[in-house]
C-alpha cells in the first residue's frame, strides 16, 4: 500500500485499496502501454463497492462486512487524470476545486490497469490495479486485495470522465 496522500484519501474511502482490472471494450488495449485514447482525461469517484472477508478456522472464507457508496457531484472524492504517454496524477476534488496529487506512470497489460508512484522516496514498483472496463465516459475497476493473510477485499469502483 501506498503511503502518499493520493493513496490514503484512496484508500481510506474503500477500506483497502489494492489489485483492480481492467478489461476495455472495442479495441484491444492488451498491447499498449500507456493506455488507449479512451482513458486519457480526468476521471472523478462516482461509485465504489467493497467486501471484506476473513478465513474462518477451518479454512474458508466468511463475509465480515459489505460497503457499498455512491457520490454525488458535491462530494469530496478523489479521481486520477490520466495523459498520453503513460503518465497520470491523482486528482482530488475538493469544495468545488480539482487538487493535483502524486505523480505516476501507467499502463495497461492483459486487461489490467497497472500503476506505479513517481516518488523515489515511497517506490514498490508496479501495481495490479486489477480489471478494467471502459464504456463511454465511464470507467470501472474491478479488483480483488489479497496479501496472503486471513483478510480479503473485492471490489468495484466507477469513475466518469470530468475532462
Amino acid at each position: 500500500m501506498k503511503k502518499s496522500v493520493f493513496w490514503s484519501m484512496l484508500t481510506l474511502a474503500v477500506v483497502a485499496m489494492m489489485s483492480v482490472g481492467f478489461a476495455s471494450c472495442g479495441s484491444d488495449d492488451d498491447d499498449v502501454k500507456g493506455g488507449g485514447a479512451e482513458l486519457t482525461g480526468s476521471w472523478k469517484k462516482t461509485y465504489e463497492h467493497e467486501i471484506e472477508y476473513e478465513k474462518d478456522g477451518s479454512g474458508k472464507w466468511v463475509q465480515l462486512g459489505e460497503y457499498e457508496h455512491s457520490y454525488a457531484d458535491n462530494d469530496n472524492v478523489s479521481g486520477i487524470k490520466f495523459m498520453a504517454g503513460g503518465n497520470a496524477k491523482g486528482l482530488w476534488f475538493w469544495n468545488g476545486t480539482v487538487e493535483e496529487e502524486d505523480d505516476f506512470k501507467y499502463q495497461i497489460n492483459n486487461g489490467h490497469l497497472y500503476l506505479l508512484e513517481v516518488d523515489e522516496a515511497d517506490t514498490d514498483g508496479w501495481e495490479d490495479w486489477g480489471k478494467i472496463t471502459i464504456s463511454g465516459n465511464t470507467f470501472e475497476l474491478s479488483y480483488e486485495d489479497y496479501d496472503g493473510s486471513n483478510y480479503k477485499y473485492v471490489g468495484v469502483m466507477r469513475f466518469k470522465r470530468v475532462g
